[in-house]
């Protein structure tokens, strides 16, 4: 493997910074791929927080991991590079703002979309070596302006 091809792509960055997240919450239209949409806000957090969610994201991660293993140094170094980029505090507050725009305000959610988008950095890094649709699936998602709150039988939802 050629490790000089690791790294976070800037405009994968500025694709996240620039993004009006959540702007089309609610929206019923979603036509990059295909979805389930959810029909409330209270039900999209419900989803959004729930283990079956959860246990989804944790099994693409592990999977991500285990065709990564070798990376020189581990993991370790690999999201503390990310984490001290500033990327995503930068980010983060571009999430907060379009949370609070939307009423979903809980710290629970924000840590579960903080979670996503490390993972969605961490996809990009080693994206020279190792891609899943999930994660393209979820970045097309969250660029669009929707809320991935679910994943169930090989599809997303969407609120």
């Amino acid at each position: 493997m050629e490790w000089d091809k690791l790294g976070i792509k800037p405009e994968f960055f500025e694709q996240l910074v620039s993004c009006d997240w959540f702007c089309n919450c609610g929206d019923k239209t979603f036509d990059q791929f295909e979805v389930y949409i959810e029909d409330n806000q209270e039900m999209a957090v419900a989803r959004l927080n729930s283990l079956v969610r959860e246990n989804a994201c944790l099994e693409r991660r592990n999977k991500r991991n285990n065709a990564m293993r070798e990376v020189p140094g581990g993991w370790n170094h690999v999201v503390k590079e990310i984490q001290q980029s500033g990327y995503i505090g930068k980010v983060s507050k571009r999430i907060k703002s379009g949370l609070k725009r939307e009423g979903i305000l809980g710290e629970e959610e924000l840590e579960t979309i903080r979670s996503d988008v490390l993972s969605l950095f961490l996809a990009n890094y080693f994206s020279a070596y190792y891609n899943d649709p999930f994660y393209e699936q979820m970045l097309q998602i969250y660029l669009s302006g929707h809320l991935p709150c679910g994943y169930e039988w090989k599809k997303f939802r969407v609120y």
